[in-house]
């Protein structure tokens, strides 16, 4: 009897260990952060003749509708993007996705543009 207690307390404590206190409090997972930083090397160590392609970042309708968008989801990077298969098909927020380590099968997002200026008003 022991010896099965023993087991179920190893395997809650397990258990709140990989999926508890941050997966509840919706706080990235120590797995999430190494996507992102295995992306950030990625691009860190890519060569300038790499290929790289275009991305969007495109929204899906039901985050236009709740007013969401792709860089401040962090819902999405963890369980949409790469994850779901009708995001992966449209690829929706295919920039942000790539650049929080949740990136589409083949995709390599080129750097983004800096925003252009924006024009001061005469006074």
């Amino acid at each position: 009897l022991l010896a099965v207690l023993h087991l179920c307390v190893s395997a809650v404590a397990g258990y709140s260990h990989a999926y508890g206190a941050a997966a509840m409090s919706g706080t990235p997972t120590t797995e999430y952060n190494d996507d992102r930083a295995a992306t950030r090397q990625l691009a860190e160590n890519a060569s300038p003749s790499a290929a790289c392609t275009e991305c969007s970042d495109e929204p899906n309708a039901y985050m236009v509708g709740k007013d969401l968008v792709c860089d401040e989801y962090p819902y999405a990077y963890t369980k949409l993007c790469k994850h779901n298969a009708n995001w992966a098909k449209q690829k929706f927020c295919q920039r942000s996705c790539f650049a929080n380590g949740a990136g589409y099968d083949g995709d390599v997002c080129c750097a983004a543009a800096p925003p252009a200026p924006t024009p001061r008003a005469r006074q």
